[in-house]
């Protein structure tokens, strides 16, 4: 199973694959991450949405025509394969967030109490009153998303990808280190991203600072490497990255810089280039 976060330029582009192990690793995965993954459409869609699905599955297989029923296995052919999809690597719990309003609308209908005499009352009330009682649930709970997330963390992200589109050029762009927010998706993702949305190619990468001892090695691979632009990412207070800066300039291929910045975390990193 490959682990590497394989930018543009990795080897593991072209490495052969063991099927049978990429196989057993993959229902390992799966086993992990499922679980977490029903769990948080539970959470988003709410109980009361969850129970009120096959009641509207049913409704419609009786009553609705042809295309509307069509309509509502698409939509859970499609959140079923997109929660396999992802948890075939690594799950991350937005990941679910593009197939609950369509679960939503499919169980909107019994999430209100109906006046037709058709369904059982239980079945008619009880999704809504599941429904209403895990919207308070959600508001009062301490770890709830609605909670929790109070603003975009991906705003460093832009702000990279805008300073990185104002050099000359960052047509073979080094990222080292990571963000401020990993359990965010704004971790050892955010150079890549940043890249991507700049339209630069990544051709070295690096999660890790490396230590002290090790920054001049690291600048000379950069060196070998042709870079023409660094993305420096972590805490500039920290020893690894204030030893790594100082090569990087004593090197002084790099001259010029600016500073990245998020809107909470401050200075989360430096942009050199030639």
């Amino acid at each position: 199973m490959v682990v590497d976060s394989m930018y543009p330029a990795s080897p593991l582009w072209s490495a052969h694959i063991e099927l049978r192990e990429t196989i057993r690793q993959t229902l390992i995965k799966e086993a992990q991450n499922v679980p977490r993954a029903i769990k948080q459409v539970i959470v988003l869609a709410t109980p009361g949405g969850i129970f009120a699905i096959p009641l509207a599955l049913l409704y419609l297989h009786r009553h609705a025509m042809k295309e509307e029923a069509m309509w509502a296995w698409v939509a859970i052919g499609s959140t079923i394969s997109l929660v396999l999809g992802y948890c075939m690597l690594v799950f991350d719990d937005r990941y679910v967030l593009p197939a609950v309003p369509l679960l939503i609308v499919l169980a909107a209908r019994f999430l209100l109490p109906t006046e037709s005499t058709s369904t059982h009352k239980f079945i008619r009330f009880a999704p809504a009153v599941m429904f209403a009682g895990a919207i308070i649930f959600l508001a009062l709970y301490w770890a709830s998303p609605f909670r929790t997330i109070r603003r975009d963390y991906q705003t460093g992200v832009y702000e990279m990808s805008a300073t990185l589109r104002k050099i000359p050029n960052c047509e073979r762009l080094v990222a080292i280190g990571k963000g401020p927010s990993p359990e965010r998706g704004v971790g050892w993702e955010i150079g890549i991203y940043a890249s991507y949305f700049s339209q630069c190619r990544i051709v070295g990468f690096t999660d890790e600072i490396p230590s002290p001892e090790k920054a001049d090695s690291t600048v000379t691979d950069i060196k070998k490497l042709h870079a023409n632009s660094i993305l420096l990412l972590g805490d500039p207070s920290n020893s690894n990255y204030a030893a790594l800066l100082k090569a990087i300039r004593d090197d002084s291929q790099f001259s010029a810089s600016n500073p990245l910045h998020d809107p909470v975390s401050g200075q989360i990193g430096l942009l050199l280039w030639k």
